[in-house]
């Protein structure tokens, strides 16, 4: 299958999603497509970090027993010489750190390209965390 802008990916499968500008209709494809999604978790990729807030807040009232974690980019620009905010820090590393536990894993991750493209520490800084 040729890859466009409007693929996503789960696990070693594609997995078209077509693109959706109300944010109410993309939340119920996301639901339909985690529902039968063989791996966990989804990875979705939103345009900005207002539009994944907004629908992690829509899947929490549509579907309350879905795992959903928000992935937030940094709060700095890349080779600023500001630290990032703690708050940002601490998001951030509770989702690294919900990954690892292999017992209740999110069933989706809502994240945007800024914070998928920065580096995160390796799996075997968090061993030993729980």
């Amino acid at each position: 299958m040729p890859r466009d802008d409007h693929t996503e990916y789960v696990g070693k499968e594609i997995t078209p999603l077509a693109y959706v500008e109300p944010i109410g209709a993309l939340a119920v494809q996301l639901l339909k497509i985690t529902a039968d999604a063989k791996a966990t978790p989804y990875v979705f990729v939103a345009k900005n970090e207002g539009r994944a807030e907004a629908l992690a807040a829509l899947l929490a009232a549509l579907a309350p027993r879905l795992n959903v974690a928000l992935f937030p980019a940094w709060d700095n620009l890349p080779y600023e010489r500001v630290l990032p905010s703690r708050g940002a820090m601490g998001r951030r590393a509770s989702v690294l750190l919900w990954l690892t536990d292999s017992t209740c894993r999110p069933d989706i991750i809502l994240s945007t390209p800024q914070a998928v493209l920065r580096r995160v520490p390796p799996r075997e800084a968090w061993e030993g965390t729980r």
